[in-house]
């Protein structure tokens, strides 16, 4: 059985979840994240697609 961890995310960016999201994936390798996000720029939506966890 997978853990499952749920976050919400409204009007941050990056620079304020990157460190959130280096600790769950260095943290959590057998756990899957679903990151709920509203209100965030561009920027922070590529940077969260580009680490490949499909958010």
């Amino acid at each position: 059985m997978k853990n499952l961890v749920m976050s919400v995310a409204k009007g941050y960016g990056w620079y304020d979840l990157e460190p959130f999201i280096i600790s769950f994936n260095r943290n959590c390798p057998n756990a899957d994240l679903v990151l709920f996000v509203d209100d965030l720029s561009e920027f922070t939506l590529q940077c969260l697609k580009s680490i490949g966890g499909g958010y």
